[in-house]
């Protein structure tokens, strides 16, 4: 039990082995519950930076917003314990001050929530 915790992972304790399947079944039903549906990235860049490559399988349309670039992401339907990895190379323009923080852009996403039965934005 200890273990499960530190993990952040799930424990369940089993009786007997009649037990078994009903715990395997709660476990993986976490796995498979959608927790988000329609989930879109929106990537709005500095004017200046410009992207080079989107790698992704899911959707994605390139545009321009006040002299900006931008990508906006389908990323489709969302489930419990799931990560999604999607990969934007953006091309730089030299830097002025090496010691200073450069704001490339900004991020946000929006999706709708199953749990909470509502439209959720963030960014």
């Amino acid at each position: 039990q200890g273990l499960a915790e530190v993990g952040g992972g799930i424990y369940s304790y089993v009786e007997s082995e009649d037990q078994i399947g009903q715990a395997f079944g709660e476990a993986l039903g976490g796995l498979l519950s959608t927790t988000h549906q329609n989930v879109q990235l929106s990537l709005k860049l500095m004017p200046g930076i410009t992207i080079a490559r989107v790698c992704t399988d899911f959707a994605y349309e390139r545009g321009e917003e006040d002299s900006a670039q931008t990508v906006v992401v389908e990323a489709a339907d969302l489930f419990a314990e799931e990560r999604r990895d999607i990969l934007i190379m953006l091309q730089l323009p030299s830097a002025t001050d090496a010691n200073s923080d450069q704001v490339l852009g900004h991020l946000s996403g929006r999706a709708f929530s199953v749990v909470m039965s509502r439209s959720e934005a963030v960014g």
